[in-house]
């Protein structure tokens, strides 16, 4: 295992003493008491012997049958088969083979990397190869004897002894080399993953134009699998060349010229499924297309599932995904079309071997006896198996392409240039030569920073896209139609279909000045010296590329290597700034930017960096773990940095303290602790620069004035700060202030210098007249921290206490009292007097959210199958399948049948007498043969698309359907993103071909049985006792092969949850040179899997043998008793028997394989169906609906508001967060909420659109009781504007408007009044232009803006605002909340803000604390009264605020 450095884990409580037990030796004990061999590595636990017959997993397939496997349990790798160590071997490979221009050097590079590995598996092949070959010998030897009476039984018996052995010999061969296959593939596989995992550090949104997400994590679940299929049938298929050839040899021997009639059928067969596997392959190359598509939908719905839900949006996002997946299922059905003539092919082609030959041999009148028949047939059915998967083989080959060509072209795509930084270790070059001399920081010189070229569409692309345009035609017909039903007149409705024709027009930058957003940057920080930027929030212009504002954001991008540099000399080369650009000068110019190596570096960096970015990345683990970010913990150090970064208190409330595990993306953190513990990350690094990119937009007044206190002027004190903010009220305590302006530096110095400066000064004029305001009500902001409600059983009293007392009185109630998160609630467990310490296994077990995956035990119940029948039609598919599969084995076994009796014939002439009836006979069998296998093929897999389109449809609806707090909340994305894309491709393209393989075993058993009880009936009475010991064994070992899939699966769905975490945090990972530690972490994921993998497949050999065994024992019985009533059985029978009993242990063999292969598929297809037994939120017929809209069609008219004693719980097991709550809003009113994090201020607005249900109480909307609405009804009445921005990869239509209900003119008009009439003007295609994924190609500010105006345009009574502009700047928040009261003046508006001015001119202000209401009444009134909680805190403040007013009124005269 990965020895890797962990952070220390210790208690929840602050100041506790810490735990020093490393996690390694946790985890090592662990083993140690799970032990099940002896050693650490379970494959070196045995001897030769052992090794030979996989004995070293018999303890795994003990303890499965008992009590089940864990990974713990599995015990550690072989260095050889780390993936440390076999990554090394494709990275140097492919660091090779991508300098070549060819199209394939990814798979190119696989194959030398792992040369040797195939050629052992190779080497394997041919040995056992030899012991298939010496059957067909063997054979003729055992027929010669039952034919020739006389002979000494001895003879007989060391036949049928000698094939014995070389059976046995060849099936314990077959097991190693599947092992060794699996194995080879597995290991090239995640070595793969590495490459794809380790290529995220190396991109940007500089550089990365063309790949989203869901397509990267494609690349792992599904192209990636492709190598493990092709690496697994290679070796196989390179020794059927061998096979080939000797048997064709050997049929030219008993043939003679005759067999060239057998060379046609092979070349004929050949070519035709040699053209079919290539049109499949084009197939399968537009399916993958089309699949990306489907899972960006599908991954982009569920992660912003909750602004879906809270809009009403859940019809929309269905009828999105579902177009998607239909374009998908017509893909799919095209391809497994051309599939099923493949199949026909390949059965076609072999079994007309026989016919052709032998009528072509008999017909130039040749003669055979009986033994060189049937051994003609052997070999006949050793060169079938070739014809059938060589083409197959060629088919997963052209797959394997597509797929590696994919992931190669994400591999070679553009990366930074790491050349144009350089970082040198301050403290280091100090230590080794003393010199200071240096005082400079960040140096930047003739900076020309760029977001990138625009993408250039390969060949492929523009296929795609010329797939998809009957898609998108009826796309534009649909959008056309349903533009006319909101009442545009027809002349809009064709401007919109007009302007979308266009949309395939490619905007492309006309200038190089086009290019650059930072232009002429010469910037140079002192060591030590704190600076802030700010800027005009304008909107640069920034054709078809990454857009911003001014240039605030980008700037700190631009530091930490994130954008790219144009310098001079490669301007001045094109032709200056103005030069035009065409496509190939494009190009060119790209290439000499990414390329270039500079050696005057233009940033230079003098120390280490810490980055704090606007949006706070955090992990999916402890609060403890986050800020530690795998540094060393240091208790003093930790609580002190705990305390001034304001998280003490919140940390004193939650029941497991500091090891409360955070959920995916801090779901069930506020974006004030999110941005408490992006910045405690970053004191506890302790570097010489931070760059804070806004982290104090999202806090509270006072704690923002106490972070920038104790952590900006205290923790940071003598390090180089910079600072990009909205806010006004530190600029005076900086050193110097820097003013941007499309992308340029418009003024800096210090605040004195810069008092006069005209930008500055219409900044701060209205900040000062938003503090006016407030100083009309004596303002100052609210203090949250301040608020504690004592609890007294039915009265509510107020105090004002100190911090001490609020400790004291927080601690005493925590037992009653809950405070929770505006998301999610934690339920307390603090341990109780007396009770036995918690361990911190079980500390962070108590502090988990997220359900353990691997604690789900799943067993593939029988109504799993029934429910899976019933999706692809029941008894209707039952009847097709079983009635083709009886003609199928019947048409085989007659035709087999019928040859040996014509060879029979020809000792007396008969058999040319009868040439047309036996030629006529054979041909037809062979064609009925694979009829059959048509209709067969043709029904499972249409049948299947069937089911897989039923399953996916209730699956996307009950999960759009489920709720947030009782799903998505305890549910990881990564795993639920496993169900849409691994699981469902299972359903989609591999249990169906499984099952149909399966079949086709299932009745070759039967019929070989069947054979051998017509051929010998004594045969028949040991056939009961070979079923009872193969099914006790299968019984007895197929729980273990279960239980080692179930791990394997298990360790797959952390690698994309990492991976997917890993993207959204790359630069803050890159800034703190962390990129090595994520790379141990995942190699540490990686080895799980292959370690999986091995006692997985070490488990299926183990079975194998021990089925092979009792297979071969059959074989040796039907073998002897040949001999024995050799003189009283049809010969022709006894030959077909001989035949068909060398398949049997094949078939049988391989139908226990596929058995459980079903079986592990089906683990896939059952946790489908889980999906389908989630919560569901509740739901109204159609019929309710129309109901309601018919008695309530202007519902609601008022926009009253009316909370009855609301009590409310996240889930079942947590305690209640708002507690009796009432009030009223009256129709029209402004409200504005405040109160602390965690006072329930966001609850309340998910209580007020059901996205929680109370638990008690009601709430009234007027005067109807709002569980009596149907929710989407509910939703679309109710607009919120939440904190956190939401765009979607769609038109800038569609993400203003996503259900079409207003017109083009309405939507420009308000995007006009919003400030954004620039976005507009951005680019040729209006309103529908792209935006890219997570709004990428748009600032903060920009997408903030769009989500108000979206939110404008829905013209509701009732308004929710939750920190809506905290992403803005003053300028454009000044005229955003006078577009917002124009817009809303009539509407009841619910405000939740953390920046008074937006409250301020509220009717009425309602005080929030621990889900209690505390007070209630107009600003004005709550400031007369001097018994107020409001009125205490704001005098508590109001000294401080005059003070700094006071300064900024002196600075501005």
């Amino acid at each position: 295992m990965e020895n890797q450095k962990e952070p220390l884990l210790g208690s929840n409580s602050v100041g506790q003493e810490q735990s020093h037990e490393r996690p390694e030796s946790i985890e090592q004990n662990q083993k140690k008491e799970q032990k099940l061999f002896k050693g650490n590595i379970a494959i070196e636990s045995t001897g030769v012997f052992g090794k030979i017959f996989f004995n070293w997993c018999f303890p795994f397939v003990q303890a499965a049958t008992n009590e089940g496997l864990k990974l713990e349990q599995l015990g550690d790798l072989r260095d050889k088969d780390q993936i440390n160590n076999q990554e090394k071997k494709i990275r140097n490979s492919w660091e090779y083979y991508k300098q070549t221009k060819s199209k394939n050097s990814l798979i190119r590079a696989v194959f030398y990397a792992y040369r040797w590995e195939y050629g052992f598996a190779f080497a394997l092949n041919l040995i056992g190869g030899s012991c298939e070959f010496a059957s067909p010998f063997l054979i003729n030897l055992i027929i010669g004897f039952i034919e020739e009476p006389g002979q000494e039984t001895y003879w007989g018996a060391l036949y049928v002894a000698a094939l014995v052995i070389t059976q046995c010999l060849n099936y314990i061969l077959f097991e190693h080399i599947i092992y060794q296959q699996v194995m080879v593939g597995v290991s090239s596989v995640n070595s793969l993953v590495v490459l794809i995992y380790e290529k995220l550090f190396r991109i940007s949104s500089a550089t990365n134009k063309q790949f989203s997400q869901g397509e990267i994590v494609n690349f792992i679940q599904v192209d990636a699998e492709s190598l493990f299929i092709l690496s697994f049938d290679m070796p196989t298929m390179i020794k059927f060349p061998t096979i080939l050839i000797l048997s064709t040899a050997f049929c030219f021997y008993y043939l003679g010229l005759s067999f060239f009639a057998g060379i046609g059928v092979f070349v004929l067969g050949f070519l035709t499924n040699f053209i079919l596997g290539m049109i499949s392959a084009s197939l399968w190359k537009t399916l993958m297309g089309k699949k990306d598509q489907r899972m960006n939908s599908t991954t982009e719905t569920i992660q912003n599932i909750k602004m879906i839900k809270l809009y009403g949006w859940n019809e929309t996002f269905m009828k999105r995904i579902g177009e998607k997946r239909e374009n998908e299922l017509s893909a799919l059905r095209r391809a497994f079309f051309v599939s099923c003539f493949i199949v026909t092919s390949l059965y076609l082609f072999p079994q007309m071997l026989s016919p052709v030959v032998f009528t072509t041999y008999i017909g130039y009148g040749g003669k055979l006896d009986l033994k060189t028949t049937f051994t003609i047939l052997t070999f006949f059915n050793l060169i079938k198996e070739p014809l059938r998967s060589v083409p197959l083989f060629f088919g997963e080959l052209a797959e394997t392409l597509v797929s590696m060509r994919r992931i190669q072209k994400f591999l070679k795509s553009d990366e930074i240039n790491s050349s144009i930084v350089s970082q040198t270790d301050v403290k280091y070059q100090l230590l080794i030569s003393q010199d200071i001399n240096n005082e400079d920081s960040i140096n930047i010189e003739k900076g020309n920073f760029s977001w990138g070229f625009p993408y250039k569409k390969t060949k492929e692309d523009l296929e795609l896209e010329r797939e998809d345009e009957d898609d998108q035609d009826k796309d534009k017909k649909e959008e056309k139609e349903d533009v006319s039903k909101t009442k545009v007149n027809d002349q809009e409705g064709d401007q919109t279909v007009l302007i979308a024709a266009d949309e395939k027009k490619e905007i492309i930058p006309k200038q190089i000045k086009d290019l650059i957003l930072l232009k002429n940057f010469d910037l140079k920080i002192k060591r030590g010296e704190f600076i802030t930027i700010i800027g005009e929030q304008v909107q640069y212009i920034h054709i078809n590329l990454h857009s911003v504002g001014s240039g605030k954001s980008s700037l700190l991008n631009a530091i930490i290597g994130d954008m790219l540099y144009i310098d001079e000399e490669i301007i001045n080369q094109f032709g200056g700034l103005e030069a035009e650009l065409d496509e190939d000068k494009m190009q060119e110019l790209k290439e000499q930017v990414l390329s270039k190596v500079h050696e005057v570096k233009p940033i230079k960096i003098y120390g280490q960096l810490s980055y704090v970015q606007q949006q706070p990345w955090i992990q999916n683990m402890t609060i403890r773990d986050n800020i530690l970010f795998d540094q060393p913990y240091v208790e003093s150090k930790y609580n002190q940095i705990i305390k001034d970064c304001e998280l003490e208190r919140d940390l004193e409330i939650l029941p497991q303290g500091d090891m409360i595990e955070i959920g995916e993306k801090g779901i069930n953190l506020s974006g004030g602790q999110k941005a408490r513990v992006s910045l405690a990350r970053a004191v506890y690094a302790n570097k010489d620069i931070i760059l804070m990119d806004d982290p104090i937009s999202a806090l509270d007044a006072n704690v923002r004035k106490k972070i920038f206190k104790n952590v900006i002027m205290k923790q940071f004190k003598d390090k180089t700060r910079i600072l990009v903010t909205h806010a006004m009220d530190f600029l005076q305590h900086t050193d110097r202030i820097i003013i941007l302006k499309n992308g340029e530096i418009a003024a800096q110095g210090s605040y004195d210098e810069l008092k006069d400066n005209e930008q500055l000064q219409e900044n701060l004029k209205i900040h000062k007249k938003n503090n006016q305001h407030s100083n009309q009500m004596n303002d100052v902001k609210y203090n949250e921290d301040s608020m504690v409600i004592q609890q007294i059983p039915h009265i509510q009293t107020l105090q004002t206490v100190s911090d001490n007392q609020r400790q004291t009185i927080m601690t005493e109630n925590l037992k009653t009292i809950e405070i929770v998160d505006d998301d999610i609630q934690i339920e307390d467990d603090q341990p109780i007097l007396g009770e036995k310490p918690r361990t911190k296994k079980q500390m962070v077990e108590d502090g988990k959210i997220l359900e353990d995956e691997d604690k789900e035990i799943i067993r593939v119940q029988p109504e799993s199958y029934k429910t899976l029948l019933r999706l692809s039609g029941g008894w209707q598919l039952l009847l097709i399948v079983n009635f083709a599969m009886i003609f199928f084995v019947g048409s085989q076994v007659y035709s087999d049948y019928l040859i040996g009796k014509w060879t029979q014939s020809l000792s007396d002439d008969k058999g040319k007498e009868d040439f047309k009836y036996f030629t006529f006979m054979v041909f037809g069998m062979a064609i009925i043969n694979s009829i059959c296998a048509f209709i067969r093929t043709f029904t499972i897999q249409f049948f299947s698309i069937s089911a897989s389109k039923n399953l996916h449809n209730r699956m996307i609806a009950r999960i759009i359907k489920a709720p947030i707090n009782l799903f998505f909340d305890v549910t990881p994305i990564g795993r639920i993103l496993n169900r849409f894309s691994k699981d469902l491709t299972t359903l989609d393209q591999d249990i169906a071909f499984t099952i149909s393989t399966a079949v086709v075993c299932f009745y070759g058993v039967v019929s070989t049985l069947v054979v051998s009880a017509v051929a010998i009936y004594w045969i028949v009475i040991p056939i009961p006792l070979v079923l009872f010991l193969l099914y006790k064994v299968f019984k007895y070992s197929i729980n273990s092969y279960r239980e080692s899939s179930r791990i394997e699966s298990i360790t797959k769905s952390p690698l994309i949850s990492f991976l997917s975490e890993t993207a959204a945090g790359i630069s803050t990972i890159r800034s703190f040179k962390k990129s090595d530690e994520f790379i141990t972490r995942n190699f540490k994921l990686l080895n799980n899997n292959i370690l999986a993998n091995q006692v997985q497949n070490g488990i299926g050999a183990w079975i194998s043998l021990r089925l092979d065994a009792i297979s071969i024992s059959v074989m040796a019985l039907a073998c002897s008793f040949c001999l024995v009533f050799k003189d009283s059985s049809d010969p022709v029978m006894i030959g077909m028997l001989l035949t068909y009993i060398l398949n049997l242990t094949d078939l049988l063999l391989y139908l226990m394989y596929l058995i459980s292969q079903i079986e592990r598929k089906m683990v896939s297809v059952q946790r489908c169906f889980k999906l389908l037994d989630i919560p569901q939120e509740s739901e109204s017929t159609q019929e309710q609906k129309e109901i309601f809209k018919q008695f309530n069609s202007e519902w609601p008219q008022e926009g009253k508001v009316e909370f009855k004693e609301v009590c409310l719980k996240y889930r079942p097991t947590t305690e209640i967060v708002l507690n009796q709550l009432s009030f009223e809003v009256k129709p029209g009113e402004k409200i504005g909420i405040v109160g602390r994090t965690g006072a329930g201020k966001s609850t309340m607005s998910l209580s007020l659109t059901r996205i929680v249900e109370l638990l008690s109480g009601q709430i009234e909307i007027d005067g109807i009781d709002i569980k009596n609405v149907p929710l989407d009804i509910l939703r679309q009445k109710i607009t919120i504007i939440p904190q956190d921005t939401t765009m979607f990869k769609e038109t800038l239509r569609f993400n203003m408007d996503p259900e079409n209900q207003n017109n083009d003119e309405r939507i420009k008009q308000l995007l006009i009044e919003g400030g954004l009439e620039s976005l507009l003007n951005r680019d040729e295609k209006g309103l529908l232009m792209q935006i890219d994924e997570n709004g990428s190609n748009l600032s903060s500010g920009e997408k903030q803006l769009i989500c108000i105006c979206r939110a404008i345009l829905r013209k509701n009574k009732i308004v929710l605002l939750d920190e809506a502009t905290a992403n803005i700047d003053v300028v454009t928040e000044q005229s955003i909340q006078k577009l917002i009261n124009l817009e809303f003046k009539d509407a009841t508006v619910i405000t939740i803000a953390h920046r008074l001015n937006t409250i301020i001119n509220s009717d009425r202000v309602l005080v929030l604390s621990f889900g209690q209401l505390l007070e209630y009444d107009s600003p004005e009134n709550l400031m007369q009264n001097e018994n107020s909680e409001f009125y205490k805190l704001l005098q508590e403040l109001k000294k401080e605020q005059d003070k700094h007013h006071q300064s900024e009124s002196n600075n501005l005269s």
